[in-house]
Parts: C-alpha cells; sequence; structure tokens
C-alpha cells in the first residue's frame, strides 16, 4: 500500500497543476445567463429543483434574447451560441493491480438547448460519435409533459429526461465509482447503449415516463438487432421537513433478437441487454440541516434476468442487490460522503460482495471538480482496497 499511495499522490499532484483556472459557464447556464450552480446540487451534474424544471422543458427556458425566423421553419433559439466542453481525468489504484488513469475520460463538446418554444435538444459530440437526445415539451396539466428521441452509447435507458440522482441516469450519481457504489450501474441498469422514443409528464409532484427502445446506439439498430424493449419509470417528490423527498421506480422488459449481422457491428451490442427483466425502487431526499447541504439516494434492485450475452442456450443470469449513500456539504466547496452496496450474484455466489466507500469532493470553482474517493470490498471472503482520484472541467 505505501508504493500506491506514493504513486496516487505523484498523479494527484499532477492532475492538479495541469488544472486551468478557467471560470465559464457551460452551454445551459450561458443561455439561463446564470451560474453553473443555479441547476446543480451540491456538485455537477447532479440537479436541484430549478434544474429538473430545465431538464423537463427540454432544455428550452432561456434568460437570453431569441432570435426568430418563420421563413427558416419557425426557429426560436437564443441569441448565444450554446457550446460547452466537459471531460474527466481519473487515477485508479487497487492493491489488485498497478495504478492507471484515464485521460480525457468522458471528454465531449456539448451543443442544446433551445431550438423552437417547445422543442430543445442535448447533442454530444466525443470519440468519433454523435449521440443525444431531442424533447418535445409544454406547459399542461399543471406541469409538464412531452416526448423525447435518444440515442446513446453508454448512458442507459432512461438518458433522456429522467431527473434524480439514484444512479437510473449514469451520469447523475453520487460517487465517481459507480459500479462500486451504485446498485445501479454495477447491474447493468443504468447504463449502456440505447436508442428509443418515450412520453413524460410532470406535474403535481409526479414524474413519470413511458417508452420503447433498442439496446443499441444511433445507425447500429438497424445492423443487429430485431424487436424493441419497454422502459417505465415514476416517481412523486414531496416536501418533508423542508427537504426535498422522493420515492420511486422503474421497470425494463421486452426481448430484442439478434438478426444477420448486416453490416459487421454486432460485436458493438451489449448481449446482457437483448432480454433482460428488471425492476426496482429508489429514493432521493436532499435539504440542509444547519446551512450545510445533504443529499441521501438509495436503490434496490428487486429482479435483473437475462441471458448472458444474449445466449439463450444457456442459464439464466440472475442478480440483484441495493445501495445507499450520502454527501454532506460541510462548506459551499467542500463535500464528505459515505456508500454502502450490497450486490448479489444468485448464479455464481462468488461474484457477490459488499462494498464500504468513502470520498471527498471540492468544488474548486463552479465548474473545476475534484473528487478522492477510496472502496473496501468484501468479495467471496477476501477484501480489495481502491482508490480513485477524479478531475472534472467544464466551460
Amino acid at each position: 500500500m505505501k508504493v500506491l499511495s506514493h504513486k496516487l499522490l505523484a498523479t494527484v499532484a499532477a492532475f492538479a497543476v495541469s488544472i486551468t483556472t478557467a471560470q465559464a459557464s457551460p452551454a445551459f447556464a450561458r443561455q439561463m445567463n446564470m451560474d453553473c450552480m443555479g441547476c446543480h446540487y451540491q456538485t455537477m451534474p447532479k440537479l436541484n429543483a430549478f434544474g429538473r424544471e430545465f431538464k423537463l422543458s427540454g432544455f428550452t427556458m432561456t434568460a437570453r434574447d431569441v432570435l426568430t425566423s418563420d421563413a427558416s421553419g419557425g426557429l426560436n433559439i437564443p441569441s448565444n451560441m450554446n457550446f460547452g466542453f466537459v471531460t474527466k481525468a481519473r487515477a485508479i489504484g487497487s492493491d489488485s493491480h498497478e495504478m492507471y488513469s484515464e485521460i480525457f475520460d468522458e471528454a465531449a463538446f456539448i451543443f442544446g438547448g433551445r431550438v423552437s418554444e417547445h422543442i430543445g435538444t442535448s447533442m454530444e459530440f466525443g470519440e468519433g460519435l454523435i449521440g443525444g437526445k431531442f424533447v418535445y415539451s409544454r406547459e399542461t396539466l399543471g406541469g409538464r409533459a412531452g416526448i423525447s428521441y435518444s440515442m446513446t452509447d453508454a448512458l442507459g435507458a432512461f438518458n433522456a429526461t429522467e431527473i434524480y440522482s439514484s444512479g437510473l441516469y449514469r451520469p447523475i450519481r453520487q460517487f465517481e465509482n459507480r459500479k462500486g457504489t451504485n446498485i445501479f450501474q454495477k447491474t447493468g441498469i443504468g447504463d449502456g447503449e440505447a436508442t428509443g422514443v418515450s412520453m413524460f409528464i410532470s406535474t403535481g409532484g409526479l414524474y413519470a415516463t413511458v417508452g420503447a427502445y433498442m439496446p443499441t446506439f444511433g445507425a447500429t439498430a438497424e445492423s443487429g438487432l430485431a424487436g424493441y424493449k419497454t422502459l417505465a419509470r415514476a416517481a412523486y417528490e414531496t416536501q418533508a421537513a423542508g427537504f426535498e423527498l422522493s420515492f420511486g421506480g422503474y421497470y425494463l422488459g421486452g426481448d430484442v433478437t439478434k438478426y444477420a449481422n448486416v453490416y459487421g457491428q454486432d460485436n458493438a451490442i451489449n448481449g446482457d441487454a437483448l432480454d433482460r427483466e428488471s425492476y426496482g425502487i429508489d429514493m432521493q431526499l436532499q435539504g440542509d440541516i444547519a446551512g450545510k447541504s445533504l443529499m441521501i439516494t438509495a436503490g434496490w434492485v428487486l429482479a435483473n434476468t437475462y441471458s448472458a450475452d444474449g445466449n439463450t442456450s444457456t442459464s439464466k443470469q440472475d442478480n440483484c442487490g441495493v445501495s445507499i449513500d450520502a454527501q454532506l456539504n460541510v462548506t459551499d466547496t467542500i463535500g464528505i460522503k459515505v456508500a454502502y452496496m450490497d450486490y448479489t450474484d444468485k448464479v455464481d455466489t462468488a461474484k457477490s460482495s459488499k462494498n464500504l466507500s468513502g470520498g471527498l469532493e471540492y468544488n474548486w470553482y463552479q465548474n473545476v471538480r475534484l473528487a478522492l474517493e477510496y472502496t473496501n470490498s468484501t468479495i467471496n471472503n477476501t477484501n480489495h482496497n481502491e482508490v480513485l482520484f477524479m478531475s472534472m472541467i467544464a466551460f
């Protein structure tokens, strides 16, 4: 562990020196003429109440002047250019392998915001891929309702309009070590390729969405799959003793089958997701204690069965589990966080694990975030340790 500690300190120092002092706001903040933290809670990208409303508006809310043109299709866009860039770099070390780093991990250019009065978009350009979503949203029934089309190479079936931080949507979670701390990420519920259409409604504290999707990315959908899957998600948010409290659940089901490898892209398809059936529940609590912000999230995967790599001739895989995590910001810029995850593999019990994690967050600037995390895992009566350092820059 002494060698690991020396390597970690050296890596942390190198990353700290390399970080710029840029304080410019990303794309959506420019559209709203607000600081980044106007939409986020504790750290980017976790959302506060206003951030959830902005996302459900289809990114159409704006504090800027808009440019209109009936002659060119009725565009109604902000007068500013909504481009942004987000990148993460990680250094990871454990007692089972040498330390390694992921430079520019999850790096992407982002273009997004209002396209017309009721249509918005968020598009990502990175690593030769173009992914994102288009959302039609309008005020109705005392809230908002709409429809979205989305495609992603990694962010999961709920990437279109998911607004909570429990991990059903890969980017919005408490810990960077997502598979060591979050049960939805560990079981593959909250990540992976997905292309589909969904409808949503948000009114009176209720948020719900239903849709159909294929577990593949964009253009590859026609090259390796037949059929589609279904998704459903509902959550109810209320106020309790000054805290925002939400309870919800999700469902994924439906079989998708492979057919002829027309374009030679079948290997890019996540076979586990082809016939996955899963359901579970989650919760989120956020608010202030003595002026210090607190967020607690939890998830429970009640069922998660699938054929490994899409091979239906083998026995079904079956895993589930529960996780809970919390972050308390002792100052506006420094947060302390803890997590516990209990993962159960019903087919291969040797893969089951219990994880205990802790970490520190430092928001150097509103768009520069640092995180240091430690996870202890007990797998098959053996302890494993992992340390992760992450830096994120958004501008």
